[in-house]
């Protein structure tokens, strides 16, 4: 059977009865999109891509969605980080996030740091010195309420590095109020490692509450506070493990490759934390600081990806 020619008629243009217009036919007439744009048939807004996933069940239009405000929190006191490193985080972010999102920043120095950061100031624990300067001030942010946050928040540190995108921070176990990383070291026990976490604001303020009350039981019984944390709070969940890497147990080779080969990049990783040095800046230029008796074996290559990741 023949197929019926559907004609095309171009009002436009009187001298050119046919048209080669390509969108879908209106009517018994086909109109191009030139005629169809003057004629009002056609929108001149961009149409927007067929939505999928849970997207789909939604009648709201993609382009104008409430995408929900994704909350990032990083502590910056004493003379440890610059704002460099704040911007470098933020930097980091903004390239591996998807939708709204905010970083807040807690500080004693608001000198230098991106202006779209939100800048408060740094929470204290009224604990004895030194500790209160140390790792233990981070229990501040236990407490009931934050100022600029609410809801849940990823708190990142400073001295990481964002490889991909981080959006499965913010819907993995949406219904645990405390997600961290497993502690690589001591993998047989469950021990966090807070270098990126996921909370609720005023989900566990006895975290803060006990600490400030019993400060010398928790000073004698545990070194550091996310060792507290872990064996304190009520309720802990993990990150997938290929997620989190340590630089120097996942990456740096062993033995004498640390010469010859460059510290790698393993598959699925989301963000790569340094406790203790190198530093991000050190990887990237070769720089393992250490005591020159140790530098045989603390040795690095320069590392691509740090330099590529590690930046405003």
């Amino acid at each position: 059977m023949r197929r019926k020619t559907v004609q095309k008629y171009h009002p436009n243009k009187a001298a050119a009865p046919r048209c080669n217009g390509t969108l879908p036919r209106t009517g018994n007439i086909d109109l191009c999109s030139e005629c169809r744009l003057s004629s009002g048939q056609v929108s001149t807004q961009i149409p927007m891509p067929s939505p999928i996933g849970p997207i789909a069940a939604t009648t709201t239009p993609l382009d104008v969605m409430d995408y929900a405000m994704k909350q990032i929190v990083c502590m910056n006191w004493g003379t440890a980080y610059g704002a460099d490193y704040v911007n470098r985080l933020y930097g980091m972010v903004s390239r591996n996030i998807t939708g709204p999102f905010k970083l807040v920043c807690y500080t004693d120095n608001r000198e230098g740091i991106h202006p779209d950061v939100e800048l408060h100031d740094c929470p204290e624990v009224d604990i004895p010195h030194p500790k209160r300067n140390r790792g233990f001030r981070k229990i501040s942010l236990w407490a009931d309420q934050l100022p600029g946050l609410e809801g849940d928040v990823l708190f990142l540190d400073l001295d990481i590095v964002i490889t991909d995108n981080i959006d499965c921070f913010f819907d993995y176990e949406p219904d645990s109020d405390f997600v961290v990383i497993h502690n690589w070291t001591q993998p047989e026990k469950r021990i966090g490692n807070t270098s990126a976490y996921r909370f609720k604001i005023g989900s566990h303020p006895y975290l803060l509450s006990n600490l400030l009350e019993n400060h010398e039981e928790v000073m004698a019984r545990f070194t550091n506070s996310q060792t507290y944390i872990s064996y304190t709070v009520n309720n802990m969940s993990f990150w997938p493990d290929e997620w989190c890497r340590s630089f120097k147990v996942h990456c740096v080779p062993r033995g004498v490759k640390r010469w010859m080969v460059e510290p790698h990049l393993p598959e699925g990783t989301k963000l790569v934390a340094f406790p203790g040095t190198p530093n991000p800046p050190d990887a990237a230029e070769g720089r393992w600081p250490s005591p020159m008796h140790k530098r045989i074996y603390k040795h690095i290559r320069p590392t691509s990806w740090v330099a590529e990741n590690w930046k405003p």
